[in-house]
């Protein structure tokens, strides 16, 4: 990977057949970083990672970085989003109405940015939803 430093610290396996771990670049930043060890799943990702590097939203995660890596794996580096999961900040209890709508309308927003790429998210789920340390949400795990 062009701009990696360290190894994953960490990893997942998530629904699209993904790799995912976090990993530090050479300017010191932290990503998420994403890999389809899945042939038949490729074409799909790639286009897909594509895509959704051309979403500019402020509340869906950004698309730092994405191609093919040099054992022929597609990927995507995602921004890390320092705070955590609206399920993981609901199991404390709800919010005020006033953050709710607030949260949602921010949601609805993201989600109209993505349909305008043509893409579906196909997986909304308070896990998906990220909070910013701000309490921004942004919609993740595409």
């Amino acid at each position: 990977m062009k701009s990696i430093l360290a190894v994953a610290v960490a990893a997942l396996a998530l629904g699209f057949g993904l790799g995912m771990g976090l990993e530090r670049t050479r300017q010191g930043r932290e990503e998420a970083r994403a890999a389809d060890p899945d042939a038949a799943s490729r074409e799909r990702f790639t286009r897909e990672a594509r895509l959704t590097a051309r979403i500019v939203h402020p509340h869906v995660v950004r698309v730092l970085d994405h191609g093919t890596l040099p054992e022929g794996l597609p990927f995507v580096a995602y921004e890390l989003i320092e705070g955590e999961s609206l399920e993981d900040w609901g199991r404390r209890g709800l919010p005020g109405s006033d953050t709710l709508s607030g949260w949602g309308r921010a949601i609805a927003g993201a989600l109209a940015a993505v349909h305008r790429m043509g893409l579906v998210h196909r997986d909304v789920k308070p896990a998906n939803v990220l909070l910013r340390r701000s309490g921004e949400p942004v919609l993740a795990d595409f």
